[in-house]
Protein backbone atom coordinates (compact mmCIF):
# COMPACT_ATOMS: atom_id res chain seq x y z
CA UNK A 1 0.00 0.00 0.00
CA UNK A 2 1.20 3.51 -0.41
CA UNK A 3 1.72 5.53 2.22
CA UNK A 4 0.39 8.93 0.34
CA UNK A 5 -2.91 9.29 -0.86
CA UNK A 6 -1.35 10.67 -4.22
CA UNK A 7 -1.54 14.29 -5.56
CA UNK A 8 -4.78 16.00 -4.23
CA UNK A 9 -7.73 16.80 -7.13
CA UNK A 10 -9.12 20.58 -7.56
CA UNK A 11 -11.89 21.47 -8.78
CA UNK A 12 -12.86 24.86 -10.35
CA UNK A 13 -16.09 25.96 -11.44
CA UNK A 14 -18.19 28.63 -12.05
CA UNK A 15 -22.40 29.42 -11.58
CA UNK A 16 -25.14 31.29 -12.22
CA UNK A 17 -28.76 31.08 -10.68
CA UNK A 18 -29.93 28.87 -13.82
CA UNK A 19 -26.57 26.79 -14.78
CA UNK A 20 -23.27 25.55 -14.41
CA UNK A 21 -21.29 27.69 -16.08
CA UNK A 22 -17.94 25.68 -16.36
CA UNK A 23 -16.44 22.79 -14.13
CA UNK A 24 -13.21 21.27 -14.43
CA UNK A 25 -10.73 19.15 -12.17
CA UNK A 26 -7.13 19.66 -11.91
CA UNK A 27 -4.88 17.24 -10.53
CA UNK A 28 -2.07 18.54 -8.40
CA UNK A 29 -1.75 22.06 -6.81
CA UNK A 30 -3.10 25.30 -8.74
CA UNK A 31 -0.92 27.90 -9.88
CA UNK A 32 -1.84 31.35 -11.29
CA UNK A 33 -1.62 29.89 -15.00
CA UNK A 34 -4.10 27.47 -14.30
CA UNK A 35 -6.33 30.09 -12.79
CA UNK A 36 -5.27 32.59 -15.82
CA UNK A 37 -6.32 29.85 -18.08
CA UNK A 38 -9.63 29.28 -15.71
CA UNK A 39 -10.40 33.10 -16.01
CA UNK A 40 -10.54 32.50 -19.78
CA UNK A 41 -13.24 29.49 -19.65
CA UNK A 42 -15.20 31.82 -17.57
CA UNK A 43 -15.32 34.33 -19.86
CA UNK A 44 -15.96 31.96 -22.95
CA UNK A 45 -18.80 31.03 -21.03
CA UNK A 46 -20.68 33.73 -20.38
CA UNK A 47 -19.64 34.87 -23.74
CA UNK A 48 -21.29 31.56 -24.96
CA UNK A 49 -24.20 32.02 -22.88
CA UNK A 50 -24.53 35.52 -24.24
CA UNK A 51 -24.51 37.11 -20.18
CA UNK A 52 -23.43 40.70 -20.81
CA UNK A 53 -23.79 41.58 -17.03
CA UNK A 54 -22.05 38.97 -14.52
CA UNK A 55 -20.00 39.80 -11.21
CA UNK A 56 -17.32 36.70 -11.10
CA UNK A 57 -16.09 36.46 -7.01
CA UNK A 58 -13.28 34.92 -6.11
CA UNK A 59 -11.48 34.47 -2.27
CA UNK A 60 -7.66 35.11 -1.43
CA UNK A 61 -6.43 32.13 -3.05
CA UNK A 62 -2.79 31.82 -3.50
CA UNK A 63 -3.16 31.36 -7.35
CA UNK A 64 -5.66 34.53 -7.93
CA UNK A 65 -3.00 36.62 -6.69
CA UNK A 66 -2.86 38.97 -10.50
CA UNK A 67 -6.23 37.96 -11.10
CA UNK A 68 -7.45 41.58 -11.43
CA UNK A 69 -5.05 41.89 -13.79
CA UNK A 70 -5.89 38.90 -15.82
CA UNK A 71 -9.48 39.96 -15.77
CA UNK A 72 -9.06 43.86 -17.02
CA UNK A 73 -6.87 41.88 -19.86
CA UNK A 74 -9.76 39.26 -20.61
CA UNK A 75 -12.67 41.70 -20.70
CA UNK A 76 -10.40 43.96 -23.13
CA UNK A 77 -9.91 41.38 -25.52
CA UNK A 78 -13.68 40.32 -25.47
CA UNK A 79 -14.95 44.20 -25.94
CA UNK A 80 -13.07 44.07 -29.30
CA UNK A 81 -16.10 43.00 -30.73
CA UNK A 82 -17.98 45.90 -30.33
CA UNK A 83 -20.83 44.03 -27.72
CA UNK A 84 -21.10 46.14 -24.61
CA UNK A 85 -19.99 43.75 -21.35
CA UNK A 86 -20.60 44.71 -17.97
CA UNK A 87 -17.96 41.92 -16.08
CA UNK A 88 -16.62 42.69 -12.94
CA UNK A 89 -14.29 40.44 -10.48
CA UNK A 90 -15.01 40.87 -7.31
CA UNK A 91 -12.44 39.53 -4.82
CA UNK A 92 -14.23 38.52 -1.43
CA UNK A 93 -12.99 39.16 2.10
CA UNK A 94 -11.82 36.50 4.08
CA UNK A 95 -14.35 34.55 5.82
CA UNK A 96 -17.39 35.54 3.83
CA UNK A 97 -19.11 32.25 3.53
CA UNK A 98 -22.30 33.43 3.25
CA UNK A 99 -21.83 36.01 0.86
CA UNK A 100 -20.78 33.79 -2.08
CA UNK A 101 -23.17 31.54 -4.16
CA UNK A 102 -20.19 29.34 -5.35
CA UNK A 103 -19.45 28.92 -1.45
CA UNK A 104 -22.84 27.36 -1.15
CA UNK A 105 -22.25 25.29 -3.96
CA UNK A 106 -18.73 24.03 -2.85
CA UNK A 107 -19.90 22.96 0.95
CA UNK A 108 -23.16 20.84 -0.83
CA UNK A 109 -20.38 19.49 -3.12
CA UNK A 110 -17.70 18.57 -0.63
CA UNK A 111 -20.51 16.83 1.17
CA UNK A 112 -22.04 14.64 -1.36
CA UNK A 113 -18.12 13.84 -2.45
CA UNK A 114 -17.15 12.49 0.48
CA UNK A 115 -20.39 10.77 0.53
CA UNK A 116 -20.25 8.81 -2.59
CA UNK A 117 -16.15 8.41 -2.19
CA UNK A 118 -17.00 6.78 0.89
CA UNK A 119 -19.35 4.27 -0.79
CA UNK A 120 -16.97 3.73 -3.34
CA UNK A 121 -14.04 2.99 -0.84
CA UNK A 122 -14.37 -0.58 -1.10
CA UNK A 123 -14.01 -0.74 -5.25
CA UNK A 124 -10.39 0.89 -4.43
CA UNK A 125 -9.39 -0.82 -2.18
CA UNK A 126 -10.63 -4.62 -3.04
CA UNK A 127 -8.94 -4.61 -6.42
CA UNK A 128 -5.53 -5.64 -6.87
CA UNK A 129 -3.33 -2.71 -8.66
CA UNK A 130 -2.28 -3.32 -12.12
CA UNK A 131 0.51 -2.48 -14.41
CA UNK A 132 -2.38 -0.16 -16.72
CA UNK A 133 -3.96 1.37 -13.13
CA UNK A 134 -1.92 1.72 -10.00
CA UNK A 135 -4.08 2.27 -6.43
CA UNK A 136 -3.23 5.96 -6.85
CA UNK A 137 -4.48 6.50 -10.29
CA UNK A 138 -7.43 4.41 -8.94
CA UNK A 139 -8.26 6.54 -6.92
CA UNK A 140 -7.56 9.64 -8.57
CA UNK A 141 -9.62 8.24 -11.46
CA UNK A 142 -12.78 7.58 -8.98
CA UNK A 143 -12.51 10.55 -7.08
CA UNK A 144 -12.79 12.70 -10.74
CA UNK A 145 -15.85 10.68 -11.84
CA UNK A 146 -17.42 10.99 -8.09
CA UNK A 147 -16.37 14.94 -8.57
CA UNK A 148 -17.74 15.31 -12.18
CA UNK A 149 -20.78 13.79 -10.67
CA UNK A 150 -21.12 16.16 -7.80
CA UNK A 151 -20.81 18.87 -9.67
CA UNK A 152 -23.64 18.10 -12.21
CA UNK A 153 -25.92 16.95 -8.90
CA UNK A 154 -25.50 20.48 -7.54
CA UNK A 155 -25.79 22.42 -10.36
CA UNK A 156 -29.85 21.34 -10.54
CA UNK A 157 -31.79 24.61 -10.82
CA UNK A 158 -33.51 24.81 -7.44
CA UNK A 159 -30.06 24.55 -5.63
CA UNK A 160 -28.35 27.12 -7.84
CA UNK A 161 -31.67 29.34 -7.34
CA UNK A 162 -31.37 28.43 -3.56
CA UNK A 163 -28.11 29.40 -3.37
CA UNK A 164 -28.45 32.62 -5.16
CA UNK A 165 -31.41 33.55 -3.03
CA UNK A 166 -29.76 32.90 0.36
CA UNK A 167 -27.05 35.43 -0.54
CA UNK A 168 -29.49 38.16 -1.25
CA UNK A 169 -31.46 37.41 2.02
CA UNK A 170 -27.49 37.68 3.61
CA UNK A 171 -27.02 40.35 2.03
CA UNK A 172 -30.18 41.92 2.71
CA UNK A 173 -30.00 41.42 6.26
CA UNK A 174 -26.29 42.86 6.48
CA UNK A 175 -27.25 46.57 4.40
CA UNK A 176 -30.30 46.68 6.99
CA UNK A 177 -27.93 46.19 10.04
CA UNK A 178 -29.93 43.11 11.14
CA UNK A 179 -28.02 39.80 12.83
CA UNK A 180 -26.02 37.82 10.19
CA UNK A 181 -26.77 33.66 10.37
CA UNK A 182 -24.02 31.70 11.38
CA UNK A 183 -23.09 28.39 9.46
CA UNK A 184 -25.30 27.48 6.76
Amino acid sequence: MPTTRGSNINCIASISPLQLLSFSTHLGSLKAVDFERYLNEIAEGLDRFEIRKAVVNIDNAPWHCKAEEQWRTICERFSQDGTSRDWKLIRMAPYSFSCSAIELFWSAFKEGVKREFRERRAEILNSMPTAAETLTARRNRILTDVAQRQSVINADVRKLQAYFQKVQGVIAKASNGEDMPIGR
